[in-house]
């Protein structure tokens, strides 16, 4: 699985040097390869599912906060 993974980012970083070669970028070479490649591109898209999981759990924490409140504010009207 190691090899895979290694050819793979070899690959990405061919084909990205051929791109920074062929074109006028004024990053250096190492930046556009962070910027640019499929790791990168992966890593942000699991940041961002985390960042919703972790906005979901929140939330969820907040209608259970209240939630709670709400039964003691009716508690306390009386109105049992």
């Amino acid at each position: 699985m190691d090899l895979f993974l290694y050819l793979f980012d070899k690959e990405d970083e061919e084909k990205l040097t051929e791109i920074w070669m062929s074109k006028d970028f004024d990053i250096p070479l190492s930046d556009f390869l962070k910027k640019y490649s499929k790791k990168s591109y992966i890593n942000k898209r699991e940041q961002k599912r985390q960042s919703i999981e972790r906005d979901k759990q929140l939330i969820a924490q907040a209608e259970a906060i209240l939630q709670i409140k709400n039964v003691r504010e009716e508690k306390l009207d009386g109105n049992i």
